[in-house]
This record gives structure tokens, sequence and C-alpha cells, in this order.
């Protein structure tokens, strides 16, 4: 079976979407922001006393010393997912036709970057979606096959059916852990 198509970066923020590639980046960054910025404005004794006896009025300038470093934080956070997709529109991948072929052998992609074939033993999961399939061999990578590449539904739905098929039959099998003697 053998589809082209062109790369867009939909396809790609679906990927990111599918391994849930942006998870790490919003989990490091939420503690960060609450160390670096909530905990020291809350542990500050003279910024409570101030604001006790002098009301908002009183802290706000030092309130603004402890949010700017927030507004930074995320402001950067923001500036990175863009500088990241601006990258993206520049490789090579995005440049032209890919052409997927899957056999009896693996699944392959050629692009204008090259070749790159995957071996079914090889693949460590397949994920659909409404618009997608991904073909991982590792955890954050792999191939993106939009089903826009089909001429039909139907069509995509028998090549899910041959990944999915095609697959199984040559994953290899886990042992069995034997219990300790």
């Amino acid at each position: 079976m053998e589809t082209a198509f062109r790369l867009e970066l939909d396809d790609w923020n679906a990927f990111l979407k599918a391994v849930k590639a942006r998870g790490a980046q919003i989990w490091i960054l939420a503690p960060m922001l609450l160390i670096g910025t909530v905990l020291p404005m809350l542990a500050d004794r003279r910024l409570q006393l101030r604001f006790r006896y002098g009301g908002i009025e009183a802290v706000w300038p030092h309130l603004a010393a402890y949010m700017v470093p927030l507004v930074l934080l995320t402001v950067f956070f923001v500036a990175i997912s863009y500088f990241q997709k601006q990258q993206l529109k520049k490789q090579p991948m995005f440049a032209g036709p890919i052409t997927i072929k899957a056999d009896d052998e693996g699944i392959s992609g050629t692009s204008t970057v090259g070749r790159d074939t995957i071996f079914w033993p090889a693949i460590h999961k397949i994920i659909e979606t409404d618009a997608h399939f991904f073909v991982l061999n590792a955890p954050q990578g792999g191939l993106i096959i939009p089903k826009r590449a089909f001429a039909s539904n139907e069509e995509a739905a028998r090549f899910g059916a041959f990944l999915n098929d095609s697959w199984a039959a040559h994953r290899p099998e886990v042992a069995p852990i034997a219990p300790p003697q």
C-alpha cells in the first residue's frame, strides 16, 4: 500500500499531542513558576507586614518585583513554542512530498531528505486518531501519516487495518518473567 502527501504544521502539532511531548515542558515550567515567584512572595515577612498595615498601595511595587519573573517565564514559554514552529517550517521534511509505502517488511517513508524504513518488529506503538496514523519506533519519534493522504475514508481504514495486522503478525513476543526460585 502506498500514498503521498505534504506534511503540515497541524500534522506536527497533532503528533506532539498524541505522544504527549508538551507535557514535560508544562510540568517543568509550572513548579519553576511556583517556586520562583509565588512562594518567595508569600514567605516575605516584610511584605506581609506592609500589606497588613498599609494595604495594597504599600505593597504593589514589591509585588511587581515578584511578578516580573512570572511574566518573563510565561512569555518565554510562549515564545519558545512560536520559534519552534518557525524553525519547523524551514525543515526539509516540510518542503516537498512524502511517499509512504507499507509492505510485508515494514513501512517506509521517502521525502526530499531521504528514505527511512521502520521494520515491523521495531515498531513501538501505532496510534490512530481521527485525522492521522502515527507509527512510533521510539516513545516520541516515528512517522506521521495524515488520513487526508488517502483518496477515501475506506482506503484510510484499509491502510489502518493493514498497519495493525502487519504489526501484530511481526511483533516480537515478550518472554514471561519467571518468578525467582
